[in-house]
């Protein structure tokens, strides 16, 4: 398969991978993720590589307030005063505490937005069926507000230019933490049918996403919210997942036009950052997108999101993507069929961060 026959679109530059990967929240796993699955497994010449688009601030402005993003874009070089005032002014928009300023900041906004952009405009203009963009999926921001490690909504801005072209978008959610900032923003919007699996406990982040949380106006019933408890195993996520998004399909919003998914991967056994979370593998995410793609038609936008371990960050959305090319023939994974246990088996190539994957080097981890 010739790259310019593929199907599959994947964001990526090397400005892109510089810029993701001086997150401070994920210090590194933009280029470990990119190194893996151009490097290691040389999935690029079975996609169409694409750069991000560049990013404006009026573009930025289609969802986020102005006063916002002009703080967001000036932020790094205003002079960091400790006077009451400024301190204020970074709290009022949420860049004091979970999503600090820090150097490059404006530019990795640019980056992040404009690789679901790019994204968006390779299902738009027909060039692929699947568009990839592991460096995006921030949920959690807000219109006047960074939240949750996510400083600019590129879900919301890609939704909004999806809808130039397509009427019906099913978003669904993979991240342990809800979509507080997405649900927000389309609460009201029957165009927009949200599908978020999530943790919903007291006390964990964000706080929202309840069962009884299912839209309000013209979006009432046009959100779905399965909360899932601790002990929730990849085998229990993957039949859930599986079985929920059929009845979406079939009963709650048949036949729509596109579909993006965030991929977040917080919710995975050795994550770091969340204390009681979910006991996931390094594959069901990437089981669920195979399933997604085996069961619709329509053009699907995958994104990234939470995941602080940079190694199962790696292997998740690596594993995702070989799932990808599979699903449209590319000859991908080195095992001799498709059993999960073979495809346990598979080892990571060498490349620049094999030591990170050590002793084993296997692409599957708990």
């Amino acid at each position: 398969m010739e790259a310019e026959q593929a199907r599959v679109a994947y964001v990526h530059s090397p400005a892109l991978a510089k810029a993701a990967s001086k997150l401070p929240s994920n210090l590194n796993r933009s280029a470990m993720v990119h190194s893996m699955i151009l490097d290691a497994f040389c999935a690029g010449k079975w996609m169409r590589i694409t750069a991000p688009v560049p990013i404006t601030k009026d573009d930025l402005t289609q969802f986020h307030s102005e006063e916002f993003v002009e703080l967001l874009l000036s932020a790094e070089y205003l002079p960091s005063d400790e006077s009451k005032e400024h301190l204020q002014q970074l709290e009022d928009f949420g860049l004091l505490h979970d999503c600090p300023v820090f150097p490059g900041l404006g530019d990795y906004v640019k980056q992040a937005a404009g690789g679901t952009i790019a994204a968006v405009h390779q299902l738009m203009n027909g060039s692929a069926d699947v568009a990839i963009h592991w460096d995006g999926g921030r949920h959690h921001a807000h219109r006047d507000f960074a939240s949750g490690f996510c400083y600019v909504n590129d879900i919301v801005l890609g939704i909004l230019e999806l809808h130039k072209k397509f009427k019906k978008v099913l978003y669904i959610d993979l991240d342990i933490h809800h979509c507080d900032g997405v649900e927000r923003a389309f609460e009201f919007s029957s165009k927009v049918f949200r599908l978020s699996f999530h943790k919903h406990e007291v006390g964990f982040f964000p706080g929202t996403g309840s069962p009884w949380e299912t839209g309000s106006g013209k979006g009432k019933n046009h959100a779905l919210n399965i909360p899932l408890p601790p002990s929730t195993t990849s085998e229990t996520f993957f039949e859930t997942f599986k079985e929920t998004l059929q009845t979406v399909l079939d009963t709650k919003y048949a036949s729509p036009n596109v579909i993006v998914m965030q991929c977040g991967l917080d919710g995975c056994r050795a994550d770091p950052l969340v204390q009681q979370g979910w006991k996931l593998d390094s594959f069901v995410i990437g089981n669920c997108v195979r399933n997604l793609l085996d069961v619709v038609d329509v053009p699907v936008l995958l994104l990234g999101g939470g995941g602080y371990s940079n190694s199962m960050a790696a292997r998740g959305w690596t594993y995702a993507t070989l799932q990808v090319l599979k699903g449209v023939g590319a000859p991908v994974l080195c095992a001799s069929d498709e059993s999960i246990d073979n495809l346990k088996l598979v080892e990571i190539p060498e490349h620049r961060y094999l030591d990170n994957y050590i002793p084993e080097c296997l692409l599957y981890a708990e």
